[in-house]
């Protein structure tokens, strides 16, 4: 189970500037003598074409909207959507593809432009393929340059940092919008353990379309109210609940999803504590990991990631093993 960890004191071993990259433009390790790991400091450089509603090649769609409201906003307020764009070296559309950014974004300012972001950036190109960078903030939209906080999972396992966006290029009359993103990212590679289980039979559809022919549609969107438990039967011992939503956000082969959990505990040593598991989840792969980007009570100011294997599924009814590493103070 998981043990407090007081904060580490930190020893500089080596820099490192590597050639003039747009992917990774400089990393920097550290030896943290407190745990024994190895942290790096990383600045990244990449650009996301954003194809909005009304291009032909769309990556942007609107899922939901406040009935009355919405429409009669001058800033589109309660506006949802959902988002699967493409990651690219350069500024160009035909730059090399890098990955995908994907997930949700509402407008939730009723006096500006201010949108509430939930993204992953997917990496499948490179050093970093197969790791995700998680953004989770509120994006001043107006604002020149754009600060937003990150977290992530395989080579940005225990991430913490922050990401600049800015506003490389807009063409208004294409529906098409170039972001530039400026990414200055650290984690450490040294971590604790806590397992848990939890069934997965309560979930209910809150919007996107329905397919007959596909239970989770690209822009999909479902909330979870799902029993934690010691063990996988549904009568082993409850410790809490997995509360949030996730998102059908990949318009490819692969089966994706966007997963925004509290992992909230009521018994034992946690209780009252919760962790919470933002990242992408790739529910056809035997195992999954995910982001922790934070948590309260004795989690609070946590970092680490969550392993997710499917331990049973039918048609109703699945069980979800859940194995989480993190750091906390």
């Amino acid at each position: 189970m998981c043990t407090p960890e007081s904060n580490p004191r930190r020893q500089n071993v080596y820099s490192r500037k590597q050639s003039p990259s747009v992917v990774v433009e400089e990393e920097t390790s550290f030896l943290d003598d407190s745990w024994g790991g190895r942290e790096k400091l990383m600045k990244l450089k990449v650009y996301v074409q954003d194809l909005r509603i009304g291009n032909k090649n769309a990556t942007v769609v609107e899922v939901a909207k406040a009935a009355g409201v919405t429409d009669n906003s001058p800033f589109s307020f309660g506006s949802v959507h959902v988002l699967d764009d493409l990651v690219t070296e350069g500024p160009g559309l035909n730059s090399r593809p890098l990955g995908r950014v994907q997930g949700l974004t509402t407008n939730a300012d009723l006096s500006t432009f201010g949108i509430a972001m939930s993204l992953n950036f997917y990496f499948t190109a490179g050093k970093l393929a197969g790791s995700t960078l998680c953004i989770l903030g509120r994006n001043q939209v107006m604002d020149a340059r754009r600060e937003l906080p990150v977290g992530g999972s395989g080579v940005f396992r225990f991430a913490r940092g922050y990401a600049i966006q800015t506003s490389y290029s807009m063409d208004a009359a294409a529906n098409y919008a170039v972001l530039k993103y400026t990414i200055y990212t650290t984690y450490n590679s040294r971590f604790n353990v806590d397992a848990e289980s939890g069934p997965d039979p309560t979930v209910v559809r809150i919007a996107g379309q329905r397919d007959a022919n596909n239970p989770i549609p690209f822009g999909a969107l479902f909330a979870i109210d799902d029993p934690l438990t010691e063990g996988p039967e549904l009568t082993s011992r409850a410790v809490g609940n997995a509360r949030g939503m996730y998102l059908s956000s990949s318009q490819g082969d692969d089966v994706a999803l966007v997963l925004y959990v509290d992992l909230g505990f009521t018994a034992g040593k946690f209780n009252g504590s919760s962790l919470s598991v933002f990242s992408r989840n790739p529910v056809a792969e035997r195992r999954r990991e995910m982001a922790v980007v934070g948590g309260r009570g004795l989690f609070r100011r946590a970092e680490g990631t969550v392993f997710v294997t499917t331990h049973f599924v039918n048609f109703t009814y699945a069980v979800l093993e859940y194995n989480v590493e993190v750091v906390h103070p």
